[in-house]
């Protein structure tokens, strides 16, 4: 039997993002997009209402501990891919309109 058509396991496996890679910083260019997108200021105003107070006390703080913290012991990838985009909304929201 020939082997000719076969695909290595690593050939032919999907590749599998880890849920990790998700939490990266949005870079400046999709921070810019996300501020091009016609938003409802009521709407833009929510997000911004939304953001935890911690955020805003002091320069030291480390967002990435905080919300590592906060993550449950069993991870579900759905839930975390919607709090993401929750974050990434709150990031992108004008706070210095």
């Amino acid at each position: 039997m020939s082997r000719q058509g076969l695909k290595s396991p690593q050939e032919s496996a999907p590749e599998i993002k880890s849920p990790v890679e998700s939490f990266r910083v949005p870079s400046k260019e999709e921070l810019r997009e996300l501020r091009e997108i016609p938003s409802d200021p009521q709407a833009e105003q929510e997000i911004i209402n939304s953001i935890e107070e911690i955020y805003f006390r002091n320069d030291s703080f480390d967002a990435v501990n905080y919300e590592l913290e906060k993550l449950p012991t069993v991870l579900n990838l759905q839930d975390l891919e919607e709090y993401r985009d929750k974050l990434k909304q709150q990031q992108a929201a004008d706070l210095w309109e």
